[in-house]
């Protein structure tokens, strides 16, 4: 058996390391893909890494319905997947540019309900609202899966073992998106409350 089939059956078997391994040998002809059909106005390296990351979840959530054909049968599933999230992307900020689809963060409405406006000083009002207006930017530069994600976890309180059951993720894929979320959404929001 070929490495490629040592590391398909690994990962098909639940090695996310394997899958890792099995992943970086198409991500440079996924990763030009994604560059070519990416369109002018998106192409930027968060826009490009975000379907590179979706790609790569979906891919590991259904890397055990993956029919072995080969290695060539692989990147090119791969690479379907790139497709269907480019597509995803597009539509997602054209979405945006119209003004659909965009909520605003349960988590600063829930905390200014929470909060006993009779006691706010107008200082406080303003720093909240500064807060939310900052959150919201952040939440519009991730793409739509990834705020999806945010919205369960957060919003609803769901658990990565609840989300992935619900989008048929495993839960260690939805605990490490949620991580490299969180870490974006820390490295953000210093950025643009500086």
């Amino acid at each position: 058996m070929s490495d490629y089939g040592q590391l398909l059956n690994s990962a098909q078997q639940g090695n996310e390391e394997a899958f890792i391994q099995l992943f970086a040998l198409g991500y440079a002809r996924v990763r030009g893909v994604v560059s070519a059909e990416l369109p002018i106005d998106m192409q930027r390296a968060l826009a490009h890494e975000e379907v590179l990351q979706d790609t790569y979840l979906d891919a590991w959530a259904g890397i055990q319905k993956f029919e072995n054909r080969g290695e060539e049968a692989f990147v090119a599933w791969l690479i379907v997947i790139a497709k269907r999230n480019i597509l995803n992307a597009i539509k997602s900020n054209r979405a945006l540019k119209r003004g659909g689809g965009r909520q605003p963060l349960p988590l600063i409405d829930a905390r200014d309900e929470v909060s006993d406006q009779s006691r706010r000083s107008p200082s406080m009002t303003v720093a909240w609202r500064e807060a939310g207006s900052v959150l919201n930017r952040l939440m519009d530069s991730f793409g739509s899966s990834q705020r999806e994600l945010i919205r369960l976890h957060y919003g609803r309180g769901m658990t990565a073992r609840q989300i992935g059951a619900l989008l048929g993720k495993t839960p260690n894929a939805v605990s490490m998106s949620l991580r490299r979320i969180e870490a974006k959404l820390r490295r953000r929001y210093h950025r643009q409350s500086s």
